[in-house]
């Protein structure tokens, strides 16, 4: 049984402090990368997929002139 002038021996250290806040900000910087990448993606994709159908329109057009010359 404790004694009611007793503390039991429960003590949090500045590092231990330190160390909780370092975790909890890398968490939240973390959160806030993951829903950066997330909202970036489709922008990337839309992109890229531009991209390769502007290319594949530059093969299609050299296709047809490669055959037009043959004809």
């Amino acid at each position: 049984m404790t004694d009611g002038n007793k503390n039991p021996d429960y003590s949090v250290t500045p590092e231990m402090l330190d160390q909780l806040q370092e975790q909890r900000v890398a968490a939240v910087v973390r959160q806030k990368q993951e829903a950066e990448t997330r909202e970036e993606w489709p922008l990337h994709v839309n992109a890229t997929l531009r991209a390769l159908g502007e290319k594949v329109q530059e093969y299609e057009n050299r296709i047809a002139t490669l055959e037009a010359g043959r004809g």
